[in-house]
């Protein structure tokens, strides 16, 4: 088992990462298990926390254009977290295991929007959705998951390369 730290915007770019290391495709294919890629946003503090509406470009850019109108949690400010609206901190995480289709395009040099596109086929969430989640459930602000977090376009990928999500949102408006 090796565990490393790469500087990378999310878990396929450590691929693109690793065969700028002169790794060849087929060793990592082989050896690479997994890649976590991670970040810490502030939780809503406790003392201060408020419903409030997004705008709607916030909105567009978490990728929940429909939740027009719906309430979302943030701190407004208190003496209890120094008028920041946040205390402590969450990790927000994206895992792609490597396995299957994965392994194969890694073997074949895919670059990393390609992986990217596979590891979203295959179902798994990327930084900003499993921020957005968080942020759903009240434990964030939109807009902390937005300023933690690289979008598609930040990856300098087109656009329509990319796979369309569709987030589930829970039925319950965070209070």
């Amino acid at each position: 088992l090796v565990l490393a730290t790469l500087h990378t915007n999310d878990a396929p770019g450590s691929v693109a990462r690793l065969m700028d290391m002169n790794i060849e495709p087929y060793l990592l294919s082989s050896a690479l298990n997994g890649a976590v890629a991670q970040r810490l946003v502030r939780t809503i503090c406790p003392h201060c926390a408020t419903k409030y509406y997004p705008s709607e470009q916030v909105l567009a850019d978490a990728g929940l254009s429909e939740q027009v109108g719906r309430a979302f949690r943030k701190g407004v400010g208190c003496q209890q977290c120094h008028d920041s609206g946040f205390q402590k901190r969450i990790g927000i995480y994206e895992v792609m295991e490597i396995s299957g289709e994965l392994r194969k395009r890694i073997h074949q040099g895919a670059p990393s929007h390609e992986l990217r596109a596979e590891f979203c086929r295959l179902g798994g969430l990327t930084l900003r959705e499993e921020g957005v989640l968080i942020a759903m459930a009240g434990r964030t602000s939109l807009e902390e998951v937005l300023r933690a977090t690289h979008s598609e376009n930040d990856h300098g990928d087109d656009q329509s390369m990319m796979p369309s999500r569709c987030l589930v949102a829970p039925t319950k408006e965070a209070a």
